[in-house]
Formats: structure tokens, sequence, C-alpha cells
């Protein structure tokens, strides 16, 4: 029987890079594995709603590092940057409370996603966000797919595309003159003619 391997793994190293990148050899492998699986766990149900496309983590020898890629950034970051360190004191209690071990060091950087509808994950959020709004679900499918499409040039007209509607004016828009027929008179004796009905005496 075939195994199934997920398409992310034929992709890294070409079009895609490592979720998470580090070195750990021993035990140490094991304990950044652990705490990597329940930190991403942990934060994309604390990150829900903000449209996160991604998340990244790199670590060093004192230091840790977390990038989160959003559609969303000014909520994420908050009022002067409160968002922020709200959230690094939520990521270190994470880590106390799940055994792991503290860095020195933690930053978080949040970058920005300019094109949220070319992102797969970015568009499961909008549309589950509007089916638990309970709107119809052939609405949200069918407005998703609209914007998707518009985004990546797919579905829309351009200027050359559009007809240029035009006016009948007697100006511009020639007539043809009338055609007139000549009737034609039938001779008592069943001979058409085309011109008057002549007499005999």
């Amino acid at each position: 029987m075939t195994h199934s391997v997920h398409p992310y793994s034929h992709r890294i190293g070409i079009i895609r890079d490592w979720k998470s990148r580090w070195f750990g050899v021993g035990k140490n492998y094991r304990e950044f594995l652990r705490a990597d699986v329940c930190l991403r766990e942990y934060l994309e149900k604390r990150l829900r709603g903000f449209y996160v496309a991604d998340l990244q983590i790199e670590r060093g020898v004192n230091q840790y590092k977390i990038i989160i890629k959003t559609s969303r950034p000014g909520m994420l970051i908050g009022r002067g940057g409160d968002g922020v360190v709200k959230l690094k004191n939520d990521i270190y209690a994470k880590l106390k409370k799940i055994g792991a071990k503290i860095p020195k060091e933690l930053s978080v950087e949040i970058e920005e996603v300019k094109e949220p509808e070319a992102e797969a994950a970015i568009v499961a959020y909008m549309i589950a966000e509007g089916l638990e709004k309970r709107m119809p679900f052939r609405r949200v499918l069918k407005q998703t797919v609209e914007k998707v499409e518009f985004r990546q040039g797919a579905g829309t007209t351009t200027p050359q595309d559009v007809k240029p509607v035009t006016q009948k004016t007697n100006a511009t828009t020639p007539v043809a003159p009338p055609v007139i027929k000549a009737e034609t008179e039938k001779t008592p004796s069943g001979n058409n003619s085309t011109g008057a009905q002549t007499k005999t005496d």
C-alpha cells in the first residue's frame, strides 16, 4: 500500500521553507519539538480572528523568535504595542505550564499579509466567520469566491472589454433613403404595364 505524504514536504527547499528552524540533539530535539507543537496549538486558538496566515518559529542558544504573518497587524499589535507585550506574557506562561525551557530572550515579529485573499488559511477563516454569524452558506461561499477571483484577476473586466454605448442620432447615424416600389396596374387583357393605362377608340 502507498503511504500518503503531505504535499508541503515536497515543496520544502523549492518554494517553501521550514516552519520551525532550529537544531537539537538527543533530549533537546524531543523537548524543542514538544514545545513547538504545544505552542502552535495554543497560538492558533489564541489568535483566532486575527486572520493569521502562518506561524514560524526560530530558536537559537538563548533566543526564541516567533514570526506571525497576519492581515490584521494593527489589531494584534494594539495601542502602543500593548498587544505584543501581553502576547509575550501569555507565551511565557504557556511555556512554563508545559514544562518547557524558558528562553532568556523572546521576540515576536508581526508581518503584514498584503493580499489576504491569496492565502488559503485566511480565506478559510473568512468562510468560517460568515458561517458562525448564521449567514446563508451559499452567499458566504459566493462572496468569498468573488473576492478571491477579483484579487487574482480572474473573472474581471477591463476597460477594453467593455463595449461603448452608442446613441442613435441623425448626425452620426446615416439613414438609408426609403425604397419606393412602383405599383403595376393590370390591363383588361391581363398584361402588366408600368405606365398609365391607354384607351383605344
